[in-house]
C-alpha cells in the first residue's frame, strides 16, 4: 500500500468519501431513532435501531481501515457502504430519502474505484 513512507492521496480522499457516507447515514439513523422513540411505535422503534447499530459498525469499521491504512479494508467496507446506501435509496419515502444515498452511494463508488484504478493489483492484498 505504501509507496516507502508515502500513502497515496487517493486513498485519504477515498477514506474520507467513506467516513463522511458512515457519519451521515449515523447520523440519518440517529434521527429516526429519536423520533421512533418519541412516536412510541415499537416496529418503527426496531428498525431505526438496527439501522444505527448497522451504522455505528460501518463508522467504525471505516475508521479502522483508514487509520491502519489498509486498501483492501477500504474497498471492501466502501462498496459495503455503496450497497447499505443503495438499498436505503431502495425503500426510501419521499426524496430526499432516495436522492441522498444516492448521491452518497455515487460519491462512495467514484472513490473506491478511484482507490481500485490506482492500485497494482498484486498490492491489493496489503
Amino acid at each position: 500500500m505504501k509507496e516507502g513512507n508515502r500513502v497515496p492521496a487517493v486513498f485519504w480522499w477515498a477514506g474520507a468519501v467513506s467516513m463522511f457516507n458512515a457519519l451521515s447515514s449515523l447520523g440519518f439513523s440517529l434521527v429516526a431513532l429519536i423520533d421512533a422513540s418519541l412516536d412510541g411505535t415499537g416496529r418503527a422503534h426496531g428498525v431505526a435501531l438496527y439501522a444505527t447499530g448497522r451504522c455505528l459498525s460501518l463508522l467504525v469499521g471505516t475508521a479502522s481501515v483508514v487509520a491502519l491504512r489498509s486498501r483492501a479494508g477500504l474497498l471492501a467496507l466502501g462498496f459495503t457502504l455503496v450497497l447499505v446506501q443503495l438499498l436505503d435509496a431502495a425503500v426510501g419515502e419521499g426524496a430526499v430519502k432516495v436522492v441522498g444515498p444516492l448521491v452518497l452511494a455515487a460519491l462512495t463508488a467514484l472513490a473506491c474505484y478511484r482507490l481500485w484504478r490506482s492500485a497494482d493489483p498484486a498490492r491489493l492484498a496489503e
